[in-house]
């Protein structure tokens, strides 16, 4: 897998982290952010609203 996760464990751990059950490294949230275009203070955000802001000034930012 691109984010350097195996990708037969990759299913259950991304599970995992989407349920809180495990939290992520931040070497694999850098990986997980570069491999979904996404900036790293995307996955740390609040709530929706603010991970959206972020993605969305990630998105201005890389255009310029």
């Amino acid at each position: 897998m691109l984010a350097g996760i195996d990708e037969f464990a990759a299913s259950t751990r991304i599970n995992r982290y989407e349920r809180g059950i495990h939290e992520v490294d931040v070497q694999t949230a850098q990986h997980l952010a570069i491999v979904l275009n996404v900036p790293l203070a995307y996955f740390y955000a609040d709530d929706d609203q603010l991970a959206e802001l972020i993605l969305a000034f990630g998105r201005s930012v890389s255009q310029k």
